[in-house]
């Protein structure tokens, strides 16, 4: 199975009757989307996909543009009663800031890769249970167009994570349970956890509560205080 998608959109920039600009930007944006399915069993199946993407932004002059990538590859299988899916992907953006049609003084280099790996399987008749790991791996580079400033480099985050979520059903009940555990280099660990009950009424309506705690570590943009995004131009900045 295969799929495939392009897309193109544009804003022009809005002029005065007496040709004078208005603060209504030019915007021009691509998208492509590619992915790709092949089933090797009935169990069994390996999907690819690919995501490249651009943005031009454009007020009085050229002053930024962004491209996207995204690149996944996924593996499903059966090994005896457990379900396992295996993903890995890597996603990257360039962010440059222009003046006045000059070259970039520095461009935002962001690098993601995303390794992860999950079991499910039906341990009972009325329990489903879910076992996960994932590694996220984030890198952040600036690169300077003036020669007089040095380019600089982020020492980069990891962060690894393991989960478990277990599923109970009894009669109209469905008890939710989970927990998950999360080792950031930069801002230590945490442990979350979370449970959910759902009672099912007549006429297909149904009772939910649930309560969760979640740990959060900022990303490389609010953690680094050399990602700063700025844009002047004569009377305003």
């Amino acid at each position: 199975y295969g799929s495939f998608n392009f897309s193109n959109d544009s804003q022009d920039e809005v002029e005065n009757s007496d040709g004078s600009s208005v603060d209504f930007e030019e915007v021009k944006n691509r998208t492509v989307n590619a992915a790709i399915s092949y089933s090797l069993t009935p169990d069994t199946k390996i999907d690819f996909s690919v995501m490249d993407s651009s943005e031009e932004r454009n007020l009085l002059a050229p002053y930024y543009d962004i491209e996207r990538n995204k690149y996944s590859v996924g593996f499903t299988t059966k090994i005896s009663d457990w379900s396992v899916y295996l993903n890995a992907y890597e996603t990257s953006s360039d962010a440059g800031y222009h003046a006045f049609g000059a070259s970039p003084y520095y461009t935002h280099e962001i690098e993601n890769k995303v390794l992860s790996a999950e079991v499910q399987n039906a341990i009972t008749a009325n329990q489903y249970l879910t076992i996960g790991v994932e590694q996220n791996k984030t890198d952040y580079f600036k690169d300077y167009s003036n020669p007089a400033s040095d380019d600089y480099k982020a020492k980069g985050t990891t962060q690894k994570s393991i989960y478990a979520q277990d599923k109970i059903s009894f009669g109209e009940n469905t008890l939710t349970i989970g927990a998950r555990f999360d080792d950031n280099s930069q801002f230590d660990s945490g442990t979350s956890a979370s449970i959910g009950y759902v009672h099912n009424l007549p006429n297909n309506l149904a009772i939910k509560t649930s309560y969760g705690t979640a740990f959060k570590a900022p990303n490389i943009k609010e953690a680094d205080s050399n990602y700063v995004y700025s844009h002047g131009y004569p009377g305003a900045s």
